[in-house]
């Protein structure tokens, strides 16, 4: 009897670590330390009561998600693009949940059509050139880091010659400042000059933005922050 109520036993713990504030994850570690602690007792639950063991008998629960089986065609479309749906969702951060998983599960489905399956069929064919697939996707992958870091393109001033003589002893001259020292990203804004004993001096502001991200609490729930 063990058998037939451990897979439902699994899913039951793992509903109440997600769903009861008392046992939020959080309190054992965050994602993978969580998974290696609290969570994965239960996901051993669910996977030995859905596989079963050869010397016992199917258990009802796991005849009942045999009849879903087919789904393990999209099952990995599903998984790999379910946060690239969410970045293409209109709304950003305002998710209605019943059309959203319609919009992963037709997306999953197409891909596995269109891409998944396809690929499968080549590579159960082609058994020797298979071989070369991991040397040439790590060249690839090494090939993209050598090349240049993409910058925003330096504004045109086309309109504005470079250097413009207002008279015998003055010009008008466009001046490019850097700061080998600051972070790459840097950049320097908001010059103003002041001349003094026949030497240029510049005062200017040194602007860098910089993202980070951290877990924090909203609304009484775990998200994670982007600052």
């Amino acid at each position: 009897w063990i058998v037939q109520v451990i897979a439902p036993l699994g899913y039951l713990g793992l509903l109440v670590v997600f769903n009861t504030p008392g046992f939020n994850p959080a309190a054992w570690g965050y994602k993978i330390s969580a998974r290696l602690s609290v969570l994965l007792p239960f996901q051993a639950m669910v996977l030995l009561g859905l596989a079963g063991l050869p010397s016992l008998p199917q258990s009802a629960f796991a005849f009942a998600f045999s009849k879903f089986e087919f789904l393990a065609e999209y099952s990995y479309c599903v998984y790999v693009f379910q946060f690239i749906c969410y970045g293409l969702w209109p709304q950003a951060g305002r998710i209605n949940l019943p059309l959203f998983l319609m919009f992963v599960a037709s997306f999953a489905v197409v891909v596995s059509i269109c891409v998944k399956q396809p690929i499968e069929r080549w590579w159960a064919r082609h058994t020797w050139g298979r071989l070369a697939v991991p040397f040439v996707i790590a060249a690839f992958l090494g090939g993209l880091g050598l090349l240049p870091d993409p910058s925003p393109a330096e504004p045109t001033l086309w309109h504005i010659p470079a250097v413009v003589r207002t008279g015998d002893h003055s010009i008008d001259m466009r001046i490019v400042f850097g700061d080998p020292t600051a972070h790459p990203d840097a950049v320097i804004i908001n010059p103003s000059l002041f001349v003094s004993g026949g030497e240029v001096v510049v005062a200017a502001r040194r602007h860098r933005f910089e993202t980070q991200r951290y877990v924090g609490t909203f609304n009484d729930s775990q998200v994670t922050i982007e600052d």
